[in-house]
């Protein structure tokens, strides 16, 4: 099986607590310790990425979006044309409707999804 693999760098971060100069208060600061800056290597399979639970979110996302859309559209189709069309004609437009919302699902689902993966994994490898 074909495995992903993406180098990245990172840095650790402390928050230490400074005092503020001329008051008794004080601040949460992050500091970056350059000197325990690591090299990282993440190896994913295709089996991996399928099993993400960003999938089904996106599918919802999807769906409600692509019902929406087609929702308003079919109601414009309906007070343009609908009224006057045959039982038949209808029939024909509502099925073309659903095939199209259909296709229109899967593609942005796993546009979506492809994108949230992507963004999870972080794609970008910098060599810093």
């Amino acid at each position: 099986m074909r495995k992903f693999t993406y180098n990245f760098r990172s840095i650790m971060v402390n928050h230490v607590e400074r005092v503020v100069p001329g008051t008794v208060f004080s601040k949460m600061v992050m500091e970056m310790d350059d000197t325990a800056v690591e090299k990282h290597t993440l190896e994913l399979t295709l089996k991996d990425i399928l099993k993400d639970p960003a999938w089904i979110t996106q599918f919802i996302l999807s769906f409600m979006i692509v019902t929406a859309a087609s929702g308003v559209l079919l109601a414009g189709v309906y007070v343009g044309f609908g009224r006057t069309m045959e039982q038949s004609s209808w029939l024909i437009t509502v099925i073309t409707f659903a095939v199209l919302d259909i296709i229109i699902v899967i593609a942005l689902w796993i546009y979506l999804a492809f994108k949230v993966l992507m963004n999870q994994i972080g794609t970008i490898s910098t060599d810093f």
